[in-house]
């Protein structure tokens, strides 16, 4: 039997995918080592469509305001139409499609394409733990919230990056455990050698942004507690 030829659906740009990395590039570097990749589709509302968006979603605060444009409902619909479009010149050029995130839906979802889905948050997520990134009114939680979960049920398997993920997946969406499977999340750069590599200095190092939404601020706390064991730890 032939492997299924897979097609990519982010907002991210991996077209050239192995020359431009990108959260997700790696992810599809990989599986093009078991799978043929037929290609990506990008639905990126653009020109006064997004500007009307980003209108619509103003709020003083630029992170709150960047997290409402890119979880307005009007978005995510406006999203999943660009999605159908770019489907539909690709019809019977592939088997299965791989999208990562819950910003869109893979087209008419009533059309039964069928598709897996690669996350590694969900707004239900965002809305508990960090609600300042993305203020949204209660009406547009609620139309957010339904739209999400639409696209989780119907997928043929959701692949979480934490089990963290995977739970709320299945708790706050209503989607079958037997669908939902934690995978991990790998890593985007890989050291061509290990050799003369030395770890025998103890020093933590932390890459990222939106320090308190990634934990630093515990980080810092449990620092104290390390220096007591690791009183070299740097």
């Amino acid at each position: 039997m032939s492997r299924p030829r897979l097609l990519g659906a982010s907002m991210e740009p991996l077209a050239d995918l192995h020359e431009t990395q990108t959260r997700s590039s790696q992810l599809f570097v990989e599986l093009g080592r078991s799978f043929p990749i037929a290609g990506f589709i990008r639905p990126v509302v653009s020109g006064p469509e997004d500007w009307l968006v980003k209108l619509r979603s103003f709020h003083p605060r630029r992170d709150a305001w960047r997290g409402r444009a890119a979880l307005s409902p009007r978005a995510f619909r406006r999203r999943t139409e660009l999605a159908e479009e770019q489907l539909e010149r690709r019809n019977g050029l592939y088997d299965l499609i791989l999208q990562t995130q819950t910003l869109f839906a893979p087209g008419d979802i009533a059309k039964s394409r069928p598709y897996v889905i690669y996350a590694d948050n969900t707004y239900s997520l965002t809305r508990k733990l960090f609600p300042a990134w993305a203020p949204l009114s209660k009406a547009a939680d609620r139309e957010w919230l339904e739209l999400e979960q639409k696209t989780f049920r119907q997928a043929r398997a959701v692949f979480g990056k934490t089990r963290w993920v995977g739970k709320a997946v299945v708790r706050d969406y209503g989607c079958d455990p037997a669908t939902v499977f934690t995978v991990g999340g790998g890593t985007n750069s890989i050291a061509a050698t290990l050799t003369g590599k030395s770890y025998e200095r103890r020093i933590a190092l932390f890459v990222g942004n939106k320090y308190e939404l990634k934990g630093v601020p515990t980080l810092l706390e449990a620092w104290a507690a390390v220096r007591e064991q690791l009183p070299e730890a740097l």
